[in-house]
């Protein structure tokens, strides 16, 4: 089966365009696959902005057309569109007779399908899907730094429901709290549960360390990921010989630079390519998030699984599905006395050599890369 899998890279390298690489040579064991890839990198030009006004990407149009006479595919597999990948594919394929699927990572599009503020946070202080806070004012800005790029975010993510709706594209979710929120919105669209592939294999052999000397989160430097509240959390914590190292990008970069220089145990490392990230996964105690939001399928935390290394989350939409029941190392969301509790099961190594085994066992039972590959055969062949 010849299938071509379309994404659109980030601005800011992410767990998406992590997971794309994965699952891009994943998928080349099970079938033919060809790759189409656009990006955000580069600055507006007027043709984005005709994009918006219009809702047609001419180029993005004329690139999937091209791809699809060049490699002529039985099946489209698309991980994101926003921006310049566009929104004609699926009118395309629909005249091509082709099948699309759409795996959707996270909650993005219904945050961002509002103008309204008022609409997007339905009176909660915080929004549990983007994890973005309340503040005052009459416009939905999903992009703190950018109300236009904020107004085109909700034009595109409402042009992206109308148009799965109308197809009926068929969609990917990444675990059951996920696929039921989304029946919410997509009441005749197929869902199907597939979850991403992780880079290392549960069958080779893990080597964890509970006496490592650091703990680690690695992600966007954003508020919706709890920088802060976990920066604050480990300075209360006060833990003797562990660091916790932060890698990563984003708008709260100098908030880190100067915490880090404030504390001993506070390492900022910046930003680490996917293979680095993983080195220093590895060869962690821990891995810790304080995200705000329900995240979709978090490749830090399965990340830190596919190497026995156990991780301190916030019981929040469907992350613990990712992890053994009655997992003792996830806190109640917005709770960070619970947090700082968490923390100090860190010193207890007979503790963590436990949680390590039992993550080891889960992993190789429900995230095992080639079981993922062939639930996606089993779906499409349908």
């Amino acid at each position: 089966m010849k299938l071509l899998l379309i994404h659109n890279s980030y601005r800011i390298f992410g767990g998406e365009d992590s997971n794309i690489i994965d699952e891009l040579n994943g998928l080349k064991t099970n079938f033919n696959v060809n790759y189409l890839e656009f990006s955000n990198k580069d600055n507006l030009s007027i043709f984005d902005f005709i994009f918006f006004i219009l809702g047609y990407s001419f180029k993005g149009n004329k690139s999937i057309k091209n791809k699809i006479k060049e490699f002529n595919p039985d099946l489209i597999y698309v991980h994101n569109l926003w921006f310049r990948g566009g929104l004609g594919l699926f009118k395309i394929a629909k005249q091509k007779n082709i099948p699309v699927y759409v795996k959707i990572h996270n909650f993005r599009h219904e945050c961002s399908n509002f103008f309204l503020k008022k609409s997007h946070f339905n009176g909660n202080k915080v929004c549990p899907k983007c994890g973005n806070d309340y503040q005052k004012g009459l416009i939905n800005k999903y992009y703190d730094e950018s109300l236009i790029k904020s107004i085109f975010l909700s034009v595109y993510s409402k042009r992206f429901i109308k148009k799965l709706k109308k197809y009926e594209v068929n969609i990917f979710a990444l675990n059951s709290f996920h696929k039921k929120n989304l029946r919410n919105i997509f009441k005749n669209n197929k869902i199907s549960i597939v979850f991403n592939p992780i880079t290392k294999t549960p069958q080779e052999n893990n080597i964890y360390n509970s006496r490592s000397e650091y703990i680690i989160f690695a992600g966007r430097l954003v508020d919706s990921k709890g920088i802060v509240e976990l920066i604050s959390s480990w300075e209360k914590a006060k833990i003797d010989n562990l660091d916790l190292y932060i890698l990563g990008e984003g708008p709260l970069k100098k908030y880190v630079e100067k915490k880090s220089k404030e504390l001993d145990n506070l390492i900022y490392l910046g930003f680490k390519q996917v293979p680095e990230t993983i080195e220093y996964i590895k060869n962690s105690r821990a891995v810790v998030t304080a995200t705000k939001s329900y995240e979709g399928q978090p490749r830090f935390l399965t990340e830190a699984s596919a190497n026995s290394v156990p991780s301190i989350f916030p019981e929040y939409g469907g992350m613990s599905e990712y992890f053994p029941e009655n997992y003792p190392l996830k806190f109640k969301q917005f709770d960070y006395g619970d947090l700082i509790s968490k923390l100090y099961f860190l010193e207890n190594h007979e503790f963590l050599n436990k949680q390590s085994n039992l993550i080891d066992d889960y992993i190789r039972k429900n995230l095992d890369r080639f079981n993922i590959l062939n639930s996606i055969k089993k779906i499409i062949s349908h």
